[in-house]
């Protein structure tokens, strides 16, 4: 059985510029993205101790690839709103935030 962060690996290693992740519910989707946020995302640069052990943690160059990128996460999983003002306001305001939040970047 692969181990479960080979996920990073292969989609690392794909090169891809553009990622879709399509799965039926309950398919394991938002912990992969959690983990590979945890992954590359700079605020856990420290935290090579959650991937001790693991597979991605036998090979040194994902050793030093380990929290070195800024993660943008979006997810839009609480947009349950039952119409379009709504549901593009509710968009809206995630989006709004996340550029708030990550506007350090732009410079």
């Amino acid at each position: 059985m692969a181990g479960v962060t080979d996920f990073i690996r292969e989609w690392w290693e794909s090169n891809d510029s553009v990622t879709l992740i399509t799965r039926p519910r309950r398919f394991g989707k938002t912990l992969n993205m959690s983990m590979t946020e945890q992954f590359f995302y700079v605020d856990y640069a420290d935290r090579g101790d959650l991937f001790e052990g693991l597979s991605i943690w036998k090979e040194e160059k994902y050793r030093t690839l380990q929290g070195t990128y800024p993660v943008i996460s979006l997810s839009f999983a609480r947009v349950k709103e039952s119409n379009y003002e709504d549901t593009r306001e509710k968009i809206c305001a995630i989006l709004r935030n996340l550029y708030i939040r990550y506007s350090f970047l732009k410079d």
